[in-house]
């Protein structure tokens, strides 16, 4: 299954999104890279991955420390 969560940097100023594409959620979606201020966030990129990247970069994502946000906190 293809990997939906947000993840924030340890710094605060980038936010990640994994999104399932509605035409095929089981093996391609996208991920969304914004840039954060006090004031708003700015979308940088959209672009599509396969399940396989995705759970790599998920992954990779994990082990430099970024961390998994509540969608639920994000949206306060």
């Amino acid at each position: 299954m293809y990997p939906e969560g947000f993840f924030i940097n340890p710094e605060g100023t980038k936010h990640l999104s994994f999104k399932k594409d509605s035409m095929n959620p089981n093996n391609e979606g996208f991920i969304e890279s914004w840039s954060i201020s006090e004031q708003y966030m700015q979308l940088i990129f959209k672009k599509r991955l396969s399940k396989s990247k995705a759970l790599y970069q998920w992954d990779h994502l994990l082990k430099l420390g970024w961390k998994l946000v509540d969608p639920e906190l994000r949206a306060s």
